[in-house]
């Protein structure tokens, strides 16, 4: 049997639907701390990045990365309900209810994410290839352990170094993550859908 933890990114979400949850969990919260003020920058990712730097020595054998609120546009289900029906079935697996999207239909998308596409590539010694990223927006999702550590430590660190040091707004740094942790996790172009 797999270890397996629910990592909470909180805002200010009602979070009553945790006392559900079958897996252990932790709360990564920002609440209380002004937007755009650290840790409180680009949105979930900063909270997924600090669970993995501070657990880095002791992951568990999954990590299941979701948002607070129990339901929303991009997951029609209650997450409760979705985490206890997953398979583990993948190494990495975004658990929205959406199709993947290709960067390059979004020209708004594509543009700001080239323009720190050097950052991701400096960081994670890698030349991405933007037009090829193929995502499911919302990033909440599971990713096994050896796939965490496919990078090292020193590399969640520079990116959290990023969004914490950034003055892109959340707005885009948060979605430069949502377009590339399948990347970051895999190495693979295209989200599984």
């Amino acid at each position: 049997m797999e270890n397996i933890h629910v990592i909470i990114a909180h805002y200010n979400e009602n979070l009553s639907w945790t006392n559900n949850l079958t897996y252990p969990f932790s709360i990564i919260s920002r609440k209380n701390i002004p937007r755009e003020t650290p840790p409180n920058k680009g949105h979930e990712a900063s909270s997924y990045l600090e669970y993995i730097i501070y657990n880095y020595a002791n992951l568990p054998d999954v990590c299941i990365f979701v948002h607070g609120h129990r339901n929303d546009w991009h997951h029609k289900q209650n997450m409760d309900d979705k985490i206890y029906k997953l398979q583990f079935n993948h190494s990495y697996y975004n658990i929205n209810d959406l199709n993947v999207d290709s960067l390059k239909n979004q020209e708004n998308a594509l543009n700001m994410l080239q323009k720190y596409i050097h950052v991701f590539n400096e960081i994670l010694n890698q030349n991405i290839v933007t037009e090829k990223i193929k995502y499911k927006p919302c990033a909440q999702f599971y990713v096994k352990k050896q796939n965490i550590l496919r990078n090292s430590k020193d590399k969640y660190i520079k990116l959290y170094d990023f969004l914490m040091k950034t003055n892109v707004q959340s707005y885009w740094s948060g979605r430069f993550f949502e377009y590339l942790w399948h990347f970051i996790f895999t190495g693979n172009y295209e989200d599984i859908n």
